[in-house]
This record gives structure tokens, sequence and C-alpha cells, in this order.
């Protein structure tokens, strides 16, 4: 399980600001003072902030800085957010000085890894040490300015820890053999540990070697306070340097960690590995180096067009990939819907090959689409990294390389269903008890439809993020709030095309069981699949007065 996050990025036009004066706190030295609180909670502004010389623009993704302080009142785990912030933020965490060139980035966040926080605030969970002072700068993504906030919260329990993080050997040399390296993982999950992975970044960032960590690699304890064992293997020709590390783990009840060290901006862990535990490995290579990213010769699929409007459709994928050095180590083939979104990720192993040698091999995998999929063209991408880790994505050309006979090749034709509802429920595909729309698949109280058509999980509790009237028929009221005499109504809706075969309905009525629907509204976009919709009833509303969205699905 890789744990990872996407963004969407908007052009905005910047007004002249050069009358705008600086916030108070726009550098390091004048950081404002949050005292040594349990709890604190600050807001402002970075509308017209800086970077100062010599500070961290956060490898390009921050700009915008204004300061904080913070003295830990004890020794124990701390979470800083900016939930409230009006803008996307980056957060980082730094202690020592006096001055700025004398600090160190303890950590740093760009997207928070907690479900429930909004789109585009940052987080970072990390083991504070009693009297320290740490300093916190919020930046805007990629420079962006606007109202801030920051919240700090002292001795919690994060719901997955990382008690215990060793290497054998503590560095290798792989100038004339690939080594193998066990790492052992202590780690206490409250709801008992489900599933992770280890990632291991090598010098530079250039590549990434990915072992998963299961329930089986457990050689000690429980599952709520365990020992964990892997293996990984660093290959020949391997670049040689600094590697990082980065843990990702989740536990029963669907909480998600991920652990890494104040090393890159760039990567979305929001968890500080705490001091004495490696988060760096150091690699020598006196030989040849392999920085060459692998080779796809050929791509091709079979069939071209599959109808699972009734049952499904086998598709299979052929593919010849070359690597001049280290040879193929792995590879990731992913499944798009019509709309863009994956659907399944499928690995890749040696054992896939049936022609060739990993120095030039050609390799299958065939998978079963199942039935009552969305209707459109579907397209595929593939992840390849040789055994150094260099990766090559192929994806038509759309942020990485084209495929060999062009984009069309990983293209598809499905003749299915109309809406997308059973590619959001395919981990629990048709057959599983519970998973059709008017059945409550994770028995948090509501609907599988409205957890589609709301962006709810099927499989997580979401009895928090959403108010319900008894019955399925009378659908969902994600939001309701009184504005002087009337209701006003928000929720969250889908867009083309994942909205197809969805409709939504905003009504408003009394306890006598007559609704009058109600159009239009204010819509504001809220990422790429939905859009946020607030609409207020025409009727001044009595004491009695509700609001509901009903929602129906077109089968």
């Amino acid at each position: 399980m890789h744990v990872s996050f996407s963004r969407t990025l908007l052009c905005t036009l910047l007004l002249p600001i050069a009358a705008i004066a600086a916030p108070v706190n726009d550098h390091f030295v004048n950081r404002i003072a949050l005292g040594n609180g349990v709890t604190a909670s600050a807001t402002g502004t970075n509308l017209a902030a800086t970077l100062q010389a010599g500070e961290n623009d956060l490898d390009s993704i921050g700009g915008a800085s204004v300061w904080w302080k913070w003295t830990a009142p004890a020794t124990d785990w701390v979470s800083v957010d900016t939930i409230g912030s009006e803008i996307d933020t980056v957060l980082a965490v730094l202690a020592d000085g006096p001055t700025l060139n004398d600090t160190f980035i303890v950590g740093f966040n760009d997207e928070s890894g907690d479900p429930a926080a909004p789109f585009g605030t940052s987080r970072v969970v990390f083991r504070a040490t009693a009297g320290t002072e740490y300093h916190l700068a919020v930046h805007g993504f990629l420079g962006a300015q606007g109202n801030v906030a920051l919240n700090i919260e002292a001795g919690i329990t994060p719901p997955i820890r990382v008690t215990a993080l060793s290497l054998s050997p503590t560095s290798v040399n792989v100038t004339a053999a690939a080594q193998t390296v066990t790492v052992d993982i202590g780690l206490e999950c409250g709801a008992g540990f489900a599933e992770g992975e280890l990632a291991i970044y090598k010098a530079g960032f250039t590549g990434v070697l990915q072992i998963p960590l299961a329930v089986s690699n457990r050689i000690a304890g429980t599952s709520t306070a365990g020992l964990y064992r892997v293996t990984f293997s660093v290959a020949r020709y391997s670049t040689p340097g600094t590697w990082f590390l980065e843990l990702a783990a989740s536990d029963d009840a669907g909480a998600q960690a991920v652990f890494g060290r104040g090393v890159s901006a760039v990567f979305e862990y929001d968890h500080v590995l705490p001091d004495g535990l490696p988060g760096l490995f150091a690699v020598a290579n006196t030989g040849a180096v392999d920085s060459a990213e692998p080779v796809l010769v050929t791509f091709a699929l079979s069939p071209a067009a599959v109808n699972v409007v009734a049952a499904p459709a086998t598709l299979t994928f052929t593919f010849r990939i070359t690597d001049a050095l280290a040879g193929f180590g792995s590879a990731t083939l992913t499944l798009f819907t019509p709309a863009g979104e994956a659907l399944t990720a499928l690995p890749i192993t040696a054992a896939h090959r049936f022609l060739g040698t990993a120095l030039d091999g050609t390799y299958s995998v065939s998978f079963s689409l199942p039935p009552r999929m969305p209707s459109g063209v579907w397209s595929a991408t593939l992840l390849i990294r040789d055994a150094t880790g260099n990766p090559a994505l192929y994806d038509g050309a759309v942020n990485g390389l084209d495929f060999p006979l062009g984009p069309t090749s990983a293209e598809w034709t499905v003749t299915g269903v109309a809406h997308h509802y059973w590619a959001w429920m395919y981990p629990q595909i048709a057959t599983t008890p519970g998973a059709l729309p008017a059945q409550d698949f994770d028995g948090d109280g509501i609907p599988n439809v409205l957890e589609f058509a709301f962006g709810l999980s099927a499989s997580e509790n979401d009895s928090g993020n959403a108010t319900l009237n008894p019955g399925f028929d009378a659908s969902g009221l994600p939001a309701v709030s009184r504005v002087g005499p009337q209701l006003r109504l928000d929720y969250v809706r889908r867009i083309p095309p994942t909205s197809v075969g969805l409709t939504y309905t905003a009504q408003f009525g009394d306890l006598s069981g007559a609704w009058l629907d109600v159009a239009g509204g204010l819509v504001v976009p809220a990422g790429e699949t939905f859009e946020r919709v607030t609409i207020t009833d025409p009727v001044p509303s009595p004491p009695r007065r509700v609001g509901r969205v009903r929602v129906t699905l077109a089968e």
C-alpha cells in the first residue's frame, strides 16, 4: 500500500499588491509566539508575504511564508495543521536556532493524510521534546496568498505509531554484487495493523523500491503492538549516496499514516519518524551506475472492444521491455475508466515474463473486467522500474511517455452501463453481499448510493459526515443551517462524467410530508470530480421546517 495524494492546480489572476504591507510575521525573526500550552491556534494572512534570503522554498512548492513559534510543554506526540486556512498551504516545522540559518527541518507536508481534513490543508505529526522551541512556517502552495490558520495539539496518541526501526546492515556496497537488507519495524496500532508499505527512495530521488508490509510479516507481538520484518535487495549498478526511507501503514479502522524524515517536501508523509530511528540509508558503488530508465518497446491489448452489460470480459495486455544494464525490476499496469478514475492497479513481476530475459523480455497479464462497468473509452498506463528503481511512466504523453504506437494503442471500448456506481464499488464487486445501491455495505446507516453520490466511503463508517432522515427514500441531508429566517442546504455532488445516471433534488418542507423541489443555488468547484452546492429555502422557515437532498440512480 502506498499512500499518495492528488491535487488540482487552478490558474488565478493576481492583481498588484505592492501597496499592501507584508504581515508582521513575514520573516523568521518576527515569528509570533504561541506560548507553551498543550493546545494553541492562530489565524493570520500571508498576503504580500515573501521568502526571505536563505529560506527553504520547500522544493519549489512553497512561497509567501509566515512564521510562528511554540515551546513543547512535554515530551510527547504533537499534531500541527492548517485546517481553517482559506488557501492551499504547505507546512514546515523547524527546530534549533537562534537564527534561521541555524535551524533544521523536523518535518514538512503539503497534503494532510487525515481523510477528514479539507483539501489543501497540511499536517505534521511529530514527537516533540519538552522545553524545545519549534518554529512553524505556513506557506502558500506555489506562493498562493490569503487567510491562513495554524492549530497545535500536544499530548495526542496517533492511531498508528512507529516504535522501532532498524536496518541490517546499516549501509551496503553494491560495486560487485547486489546486497540484501533486513528491516525490522515496530508498530503500535490501536485498532490493529492492517497493511503497509516500505518505500526506499534512491539518492537524488531518481527511483524507488516499494516493499509490501503485511500481517504475515509480523515476527513478534500482536496486531496492536508488533514487530514486523521485511527484506529488500539493493541492486548492482544502483546509484550511490544517501537513500531515503518512507513507511506507510493503515489499521483495521481505516486510519492511515505515512512516516518519513524531513528531507523533501515533494513527498507526502505527514508523520515524522521519532528521533533515533533511521530515516536515511547509505549505498556505496564505485563501479558502473545504471541511470537510464527502462524502455517499453511494444505494447498491445486484446480485444479492442468488450461488452460487459451482463457478463465479465477478459482483457489481455502484452508488452516487451528492455533495460541495458540492471534489467527489469517490476511494473504496474493501471486501468482507468472513461472518467479518468483508476479502477485497479495490476502488479507485474518477473513471473509474467514468458519470453526473453530481464534485459529484454516480453510480458503478459490478463484481467477480467467485471460486469456493469461504465460504457466508453477506457485507457491504461504502465509504470516500469528497472532493478535499480529507475522509473519510466507510459501514459500516452499526458505526464509521462507515449506508447510505442501512440496513446490509442492503450485504449479500448467498453459497452456497459451509463453510470459509474459499479466502478466506484469495484473493491466490493456486484457479487459481494451488501454492495447493491440501496444496501449499506459498511453498516454506518448510510445507503451505498448516497455514499457514492456525496463522495463518502463504501467501506468506512461515515456516520459523522452526513445526516439522514429515516429510510432510503428520504435520502440525505449533508448539512443544513439557518441563515436568518430561512434554511440553507449545503452538499457536494458529482459532476460529469461520473454524475451520469445520478439525479440530485434539493427539497424543503415541513413534517407534514409535503416537499418543495428547489433548483439553482450557488455552485463552486470542489476538486476534479465534485462541486459544492449551496441553496436557500425560498420559504421563510418556521421552527419545524426541514431540508434534504433526494438522490436517485437510474439503472
